[in-house]
């Protein structure tokens, strides 16, 4: 109910003309490095250093307040893109990398699979393996509705990516061809005979 009513709210979150009001108490119960900014920001004027779009802190908040939210494939990039790196997150990071490799489409993908090249992704398991396979596979399937030639303004992952791609191209047509039925080459034999 406090995620709903926002009573006694103590600090507020600026996106352009949007302030979204939230509680300093639960975000720092929540992650201490958000504590830590709190401490070092002792007025009560408004944040706007969160460097995220209002979609992904709305999400933020209805995670910490009610330990689940509904979040969008965009808002998740958006976190791990921006938010990870200063406060790590690490339960609210899980939930942003499960959305990552499970709601794909051909709007996020290639943005989705940026963000498994990071450095700061390196040894995120679900990122780099399931994610960045997910994402591969996905681009192959539907070819023809991604945006092929923004791969090269993806800097610098834009070339792994493409190397990937590649890769991911090549053994789909081979396994292709390992279960191609062999009759067909029979019959032509038997003509020949």
């Amino acid at each position: 109910k406090l995620h709903e009513r926002m009573e006694y709210t103590d600090a507020v979150a600026v996106f352009n003309d949007n302030s979204v009001p939230f509680h300093r108490c639960l975000f720092a119960a929540h992650e201490p490095k958000l504590a830590q900014m709190f401490l070092e920001k002792k007025d009560h004027k408004p944040f706007k250093n969160f460097a995220i779009s209002e979609d992904a802190f709305c999400s933020l908040r209805e995670f910490i307040y009610r330990g689940s939210c509904n979040l969008m494939p965009a808002s998740a990039c958006v976190v791990i893109e921006e938010m990870v790196k200063k406060y790590e997150l690490e339960r609210f990071r899980c939930l942003c990398e499960e959305v990552i490799s499970t709601e794909i489409n051909s709007k996020i993908v290639l943005r989705s699979l940026a963000l498994t090249y990071l450095s700061w992704n390196a040894n995120r398991d679900i990122l780099v393996t399931t994610a960045r396979q997910a994402c591969l596979e996905f681009i192959v399937d539907n070819f023809s509705e991604i945006n092929i030639h923004s791969i090269r303004h993806i800097t610098p992952q834009g070339v792994q990516i493409a190397h990937d791609l590649l890769d991911t191209m090549h053994f789909r047509k081979r396994d292709a061809k390992r279960r191609r039925p062999t009759g067909g080459n029979r019959i032509r034999k038997l003509q020949f005979k």
